[in-house]
């Protein structure tokens, strides 16, 4: 196997796992309720939260990967 095959393996899977963290929160949002007791108002201020917060992140972290390098801000996440 070339060793770009296993590069453009490594980044699709990484990519699959950052798009699952994003979406992982609505398909679990009927268990959260569940095991919690939430209203309805209250699973929308999570989602709201953590869309906020997922959304503010991109600043800073754009800043530093400017700052400090694309790399190891992505390596430092992972």
């Amino acid at each position: 196997m070339r060793y770009w095959h296993l590069a453009v393996g490594l980044f699709f899977l990484g990519w699959i796992f950052m798009y699952a963290d994003r979406t992982i929160l609505s398909p679990v949002l009927g268990d959260i309720e569940s095991e919690f007791g939430l209203s309805g108002a209250q699973l929308g201020l999570i989602n709201s939260v953590f869309f906020l917060t997922y959304a503010l992140m991109q600043i800073p972290s754009g800043a530093l990967a400017d700052r400090i390098g694309k790399k190891v801000v992505l390596v430092s996440a992972s």
